[in-house]
């Protein structure tokens, strides 16, 4: 994106569930500040009833935000502990939240659920932005616009990889360095733009025999037509005539 000139010509950026991370969604929102309709990895799968009634699965725990504190399908408490702080092998930071189990939970029950098979308390960790981002997009891609837009993308893009592969045979590069795969796959797309323009110079001198041919046809009909109707008005020019006398039959009749 970084390298692309047209940003300001378009607000959404479509991609498939794969590029739908914290890294991603930061760049796209908070600095080209443009609208992801980019699903992450388990969308598809938190739209499912089974996920969503799963009682196990932290984003179904009660939230208390005032106090700031969950409370899982057990009844244990996980209060707030501390700030936490992780980098990737990309050097890109993220920010979680630790919460732990109370150590003083409301019954000797809860005390025991608290704890971890090796008698250490539980704890969960939550990462806010990656929630605030997820939310987001969520919301854009259950909307009327974001559904019609991600819906595009499956006959705009998709059919551009199938025929490189199934026409080409192209799958992956055999080449290295950034400038010899750019030159690779630029021939590999110049290609498929020719044979679609190929394709489409075929169509049109189809279309032009075709029209052709239909316009010969109506020509030949017209003359026809035209050669009936032509006959029927010299009929009906005899027709409306007077009958012919002869200068005999008129003189005879004058006398």
């Amino acid at each position: 994106l970084t390298q692309f000139h047209a940003l300001d010509f378009f607000e959404h950026i479509v991609a498939d569930a794969g590029y739908g991370s914290e890294y991603n969604y930061t760049m796209i929102l908070d600095r080209f500040e443009k609208q992801p309709v980019i699903p992450y990895t388990t969308y598809q799968k938190e739209q499912k009833r089974k996920f969503k009634n799963d009682p196990t699965r932290s984003q179904n725990w009660e939230y208390n935000a005032n106090d700031d504190y969950y409370i899982d399908h057990q009844g244990v408490r996980f209060s707030f502990y501390r700030h936490s702080k992780s980098t990737d092998k990309y050097g890109f930071k993220r920010d979680f939240k630790i919460y732990r189990a109370d150590k003083h939970q409301l019954s000797v029950k809860l005390d025991e659920l608290a704890k971890t098979p090796g008698g250490r308390q539980r704890y969960m960790k939550v990462n806010p932005t990656w929630n605030y981002y997820k939310a987001k997009v969520k919301d854009a891609l259950s909307s009327d616009k974001g559904k019609a837009i991600y819906r595009r993308r499956k006959f705009d893009v998709e059919p551009v990889f199938g025929h490189m592969k199934r026409d080409f045979g192209i799958r992956r590069t055999h080449l290295r360095g950034q400038r010899a795969v750019e030159n690779d796959i630029g021939l590999a797309l110049m290609a498929l733009n020719l044979t679609k323009f190929g394709q489409s110079i075929s169509r049109l001198e189809t279309n032009f025999i075709n029209n052709l041919k239909s316009g010969l046809r109506f020509l030949n009909r017209s003359k026809i037509i035209v050669r009936i109707l032509l006959f029927e008005n010299q009929k009906l020019i005899v027709n409306s005539q007077p009958p012919f006398r002869s200068v005999k039959q008129f003189d005879q009749k004058s006398v």
